[in-house]
């Protein structure tokens, strides 16, 4: 009992501790404080600089177009500060390979693969934990762009790189997604659970 009670205050500091750390991660504009591993969020990145959406094709291709056909992406949480973009409908992860371009790959691999997210001016940039220096990038029309095009650097350049690698995070559009996947359009086909009132759709035919 005594050495519980001698715990209380130990737990007590590291939770103000914690309180103190979440406080600054959301005053800081420059990184956010990583998620709890694991920790999985369904979503679209809109890029500034194409005014549209990303997209991980089956074949490995990644653009930015208005489509919606491949731009469900998976940004789940690998460590504190890492994590992935799994493209859902393609079953591709997004990376660098080793000329530093834009892939989709089928495996993961370690770095390349994994991605820092910054919060800068309202925006989340993805900076590439096998050189934080290369982000996430499309130009304006939504080709993109290589590593070292993504340096922040001054001058015009430098801007137009800063706004390209600056992404939306939006969620996706559920009755959308219920629908692909009662058409068979969906390429991860698992049964969806029946909603309260609700009776359970039948499985489409193959």
């Amino acid at each position: 009992m005594q050495s519980t009670l001698g715990r209380i205050p130990q737990l007590a500091v590291s939770a103000k501790f914690l309180c103190l750390l979440m406080f600054a991660c959301l005053r800081s504009q420059v990184a956010i404080c990583g998620a709890v591993p694991g920790m999985v969020h369904s979503v679209r990145l809109h890029n500034d600089c194409s005014s549209s959406e990303l997209q991980v094709t089956p074949q490995g291709k990644v653009f930015s177009s208005n489509s919606l056909s491949f731009n469900e992406l998976r940004l789940e949480s690998v460590g504190f500060g890492k994590l992935t973009i799994f493209a859902e409908r393609s079953a591709r992860y997004l990376c660098f390979n080793k000329r530093w371009r834009l892939v989709g790959a089928k495996k993961k691999h370690g770095k390349w693969c994994q991605w820092q997210e910054v919060m800068e001016d309202g925006f989340n940039r993805y900076r590439s934990l096998a050189n934080l220096n290369y982000s996430l990038a499309v130009n304006p029309q939504g080709q993109p762009m290589r590593g070292e095009k993504t340096v922040l650097v001054r001058g015009r350049h430098g801007k137009r790189a800063r706004r390209c690698g600056r992404f939306l995070k939006r969620g996706l559009n559920l009755t959308e997604a219920i629908n692909r996947h009662n058409k068979g359009d969906h390429p991860i086909k698992q049964p969806l659970l029946p909603q309260p009132g609700h009776h359970q759709h039948r499985r489409p035919r193959s």
